[in-house]
């Protein structure tokens, strides 16, 4: 993906660190949707 690589170059050259961040993101990004598919609220409201 060009348009990804060329974000991630342009972020890079300008936050060093964004790498970092982003890989903290990430990591807690991913659970927090289904954490909330399996909340009961969720289902009480379908």
């Amino acid at each position: 993906f060009p348009w990804r690589r060329y974000a991630l170059d342009k972020s890079d050259r300008k936050h060093p660190e964004s790498e970092d961040e982003i890989e903290g993101t990430d990591s807690q990004s991913p659970p927090n949707p289904y954490d909330q598919e399996t909340d009961p609220d969720s289902d009480s409201y379908y």
